[in-house]
C-alpha cells in the first residue's frame, strides 16, 4: 500500500504537437480542452470550513430488519467548494446521501429517474445477485427500477453506489452521481472501534465552468477525465477539530480517472477494512493508494496538539499534464488537534480472512487490457459487447485470474459481484511475482503502467451475467469491460 513519491510528466505546448499523433502507450491531457488552452475552471470560494458528513439516505423500516429507500437521479443547483453550480445528483445532493445498513438487513432500494437520458444503479462492492445489481438494465427517464436484496453476512465496510449505463458512466459520474454505501456488523463494536471518532471522506474531483460541472468530454478527456477541484464530501480543503484522539476514517475514491495517494501528515495510518470488508488486523502504512472506485477505512491516532493535514501526493499514472510545473502535494482536509490527548489504543484482532488455495482452481484466464488509445480500450483484444459472453464460469470453483496491463496507463480492474483476494503482482521493471503481504478482499485493484496482478476469484452463492472492467470510467465506456456468466 506504499509507494515512493513520484511526480507527473509536463506536456508543453510544442511538446503536445509533437506527440499528438501518438494513439498508444498512455498519453493523456488532463482536462482535455480547457486545460489545454488555458481554462482550467473556477476555483474554490471557501476552504477551511467544518467537515460535513454526506447527508444519511432516508429510509423506512416497515419492520424489524427491513429496509425502503428511495435514490432520485436528477439535474438540480447544488453547492461545491463554495460555488452553486447546476449538477446531476441523488436526492437533490452531492455526493449522494449516504446508505447506511446492518448485515442480515432485507433491502429495497428503488431507484427513480429524474433525468433526460437512461441512467442505472450499481451498488458497487456488494456481494448480490447479478440480476439485482444488473448493468445491462436501463431505467429510462420517468422511470423506476427496485433493487430488492440480503445484506451478506461478512459486508461490514464501506461500499458506494453510481451509473452504469455503458456510454454514459463517464459523463453521468463526472457531474455528481455517486454516494456513499456504509455497512455495519457486531465488528464494530469492538471496544477500540466503539472509542473512536468516525468520519466519512467521499472523495471526488471536479471542474465548474459557467456555473456548472464541466461534465462533457473532449478528445482528451477519453484518456480519463480530471477536475481541477480535489473535493471531500463536496467542500474545499474542509477543517476536522476532533474530540478523541483516535479516529477512524472511511475513505471512498468517486472520482472517474484520478487516483489519489494519501498520507496523513506526522503520523502512520492503521489500515482494518479494504475494499470488501476487515482484514485479519490492523496494518501500518505510511501512505495509502486509493485507484478509482477503490475503498479503505484507517485508524489515527494522533500524537500532540497541532495542526495536520491528510495530503493528496503526487502520483505517476502514465498521464502528461498540461502545465508549467510538476504536479504537488495538496491538502485535502486539516485536522485541527486543540489539546495533547490521552492516547488510545488500537485493536489487536478483527476478523478471519477465508484461506484461498490457488491449486484448488479449476481455471487460470488471462484478462489483458489494451487498445488503441484513445480511440478505443479493448479486454483481450475486443471491445465491449453485451450479447458476447467473455467466460463462462462454474458456480461455487475457484479461479485464478491473470490480469495484464498492456500500455502505459494505469487500469484500475473491477469485479462485480464475486470479491476476489490479490495473490501476487508484477511491476514492469521485474518478471518477479511478489506475494501479498496479508489476505484482504477486494474488487479493485489497481494495475499501473505494464504491470500483472494475479487474483483469486471464487464464484459463489449467485448465477448470472455480470461484467468486469477498468474501472477508469472513459476507458469503460470506450469499451474496456467485458462479460462473465456463472453457471449452475
Amino acid at each position: 500500500m506504499t509507494y515512493s513519491k513520484n511526480q507527473r510528466a509536463i506536456l508543453t505546448r510544442r511538446s503536445f504537437v509533437r506527440l499528438a499523433g501518438l494513439t498508444t502507450g498512455g498519453i493523456a491531457v488532463v482536462g482535455g480542452y480547457h486545460a489545454l488552452f488555458g481554462q482550467s475552471g473556477e476555483r474554490a470560494k471557501e476552504s477551511g470550513l467544518a467537515l460535513r458528513e454526506p447527508e444519511l439516505l432516508r429510509v423506512r423500516r416497515p419492520e424489524p430488519g427491513v429496509v425502503e429507500a428511495e435514490i432520485v437521479a436528477s439535474h438540480t443547483s447544488v453547492t461545491l467548494a463554495g460555488i452553486t453550480v447546476q449538477a446531476l445528483s441523488y436526492n437533490d445532493t452531492v455526493p449522494g446521501p449516504t446508505l447506511r445498513l446492518r448485515e442480515g438487513d432485507r433491502v429495497r432500494l428503488c431507484l427513480i429517474n429524474h433525468l433526460e437520458v437512461p441512467t442505472n444503479l450499481h451498488t458497487h462492492g456488494l456481494h448480490i445477485s447479478p440480476e439485482v445489481d444488473n448493468p445491462f438494465v436501463h431505467v429510462m427517464p420517468g422511470e423506476s427500477r427496485l433493487h430488492e436484496f440480503t445484506v451478506p453476512k461478512g459486508a461490514a465496510g464501506t461500499r458506494w453506489y453510481h451509473p452504469h449505463p455503458h456510454g454514459m458512466v463517464a459523463t453521468q459520474q463526472f457531474a455528481g452521481l455517486t454516494g456513499a454505501i456504509v455497512i455495519e456488523s457486531s465488528l464494530d463494536e469492538i471496544p477500540e472501534l466503539q472509542a473512536a471518532e468516525e468520519h466519512l471522506l467521499v472523495l471526488k474531483d471536479f471542474t465548474i465552468l459557467r456555473g456548472e460541472v464541466a461534465a462533457s468530454h473532449s478528445f482528451f478527456d477519453w484518456l480519463g477525465k480530471y477536475g481541477n477541484l480535489c473535493l471531500v464530501n463536496g467542500a474545499y480543503r474542509p477543517k476536522l477539530v476532533p474530540q478523541k484522539s483516535l479516529l477512524r476514517l472511511r475513505l471512498v475514491n468517486t472520482s472517474n480517472a484520478r487516483p489519489f495517494r494519501l498520507k496523513f501528515q506526522e503520523h502512520p495510518m492503521h489500515l482494518i477494512v479494504t475494499d470488501d470488508g476487515f482484514i485479519e488486523k490492523p496494518v501500518t502504512v505510511e501512505e495509502l493508494f486509493l485507484s478509482p472506485g477503490e475503498r479503505a477505512e484507517v485508524l489515527i491516532q494522533l500524537k500532540r496538539a497541532g495542526t495536520f493535514n491528510l495530503l493528496h501526493l503526487p502520483y505517476d499514472d502514465g498521464n502528461f499534464v498540461v502545465g508549467s510545473e510538476p504536479a504537488k502535494e495538496e491538502a485535502l482536509l486539516t485536522v485541527v488537534v486543540p489539546a495533547t490527548p490521552k492516547r488510545l489504543p488500537l485493536p489487536t484482532r478483527l476478523a478471519s480472512v477465508d484461506a484461498l488455495s490457488p491449486e484448488q482452481a479449476v481455471t487460470t484466464r488471462t484478462v489483458q487490457f489494451g487498445g488503441a488509445i484513445p480511440f478505443n480500450y479493448t479486454v483481450n483484444g475486443k471491445q465491449f459487447d453485451p450479447e458476447r459472453v467473455d467466460f463462462r464460469g462454474r458456480l461455487n470453483t475457484l479461479e485464478i485470474w491473470e490480469i495484464e496491463n498492456h500500455n502505459g496507463l494505469i487500469h484500475p480492474f473491477h469485479l462485480h459481484t464475486y470479491p476476489f483476494q490479490v495473490l501476487a503482482r508484477q511491476d514492469a521493471k521485474s518478471s518477479t511475482w511478489r506475494p501479498e503481504p496479508f489476505p484482504a478482499w477486494r474488487d479493485n485493484i489497481n494495475l499501473s503502467g505494464h504491470s500483472k496482478v494475479r487474483i483469486a476469484v471464487p464464484l459463489r452463492d449467485f448465477i448470472g451475467k455480470t461484467v468486469f472492467h477498468c474501472h477508469i470510467s472513459e476507458h469503460e465506456d470506450r469499451g474496456m469491460m467485458g462479460v462473465l456468466e456463472v453457471e449452475a
